[in-house]
């Protein structure tokens, strides 16, 4: 619950805050002012302290590590990967705030062949068609880009058929 409150915090006064987040060093030699990570910039971009969701578990988490719960997340990844925590009210959470921390807003190609390698890797994955399909179905839009990954990897997850859901 307070991490909840400090993130809605920060992003409500996201505009202040943000000026004072580096440290300002003047060059040697020169008058010029150089800006550095401060520890509040390091803090909030290395420590788990952003509310979450993986698989329904509320979480703290890496922001770095995070998607925002759109419906292609949930689409392509399911309760596979790390969502900002949907109770924190996006629509006052700042654009800005976000980028800064590197929250994932959209999925990208590298996101979802990043998602099949980890998929692949783990002998343990069972996907399910239906999910499978969606996956397959993001890359094959978008072909052009990932046409030489999926020659040179092997990226395919093959549905458990003992699943009821297939």
């Amino acid at each position: 619950n307070q991490a909840k409150q400090l993130f809605t915090l920060l992003s409500a006064h996201w505009s202040d805050v943000m000026d004072h987040i580096h440290a300002r060093e003047i060059e040697e030699g020169t008058q010029a002012t150089k800006l550095t990570p401060s520890a509040i910039w390091k803090a909030l971009i290395e420590n788990t302290w952003v509310p979450a969701l993986l698989d329904g578990k509320e979480i703290l988490a890496k922001s770095c590590d995070l998607f925002t719960s759109t419906s292609e997340v949930r689409k392509i990844f399911r309760n596979d990967v790390q969502v900002l925590n949907p109770s924190i009210i996006l629509n006052i959470i700042r654009t800005e705030f976000l980028n800064f921390l590197q929250i994932k807003t959209s999925v990208s190609v590298e996101h979802v062949l990043t998602y099949l390698r980890q998929c692949s890797e783990n002998p343990d994955y069972k996907p399910d068609l239906y999910h499978m399909a969606q996956v397959y179905e993001f890359l094959d839009r978008h072909l052009d880009e990932c046409r030489e990954v999926l020659r040179s990897e092997k990226l395919i997850c093959l549905p458990d058929h003992s699943s009821k859901e297939n």
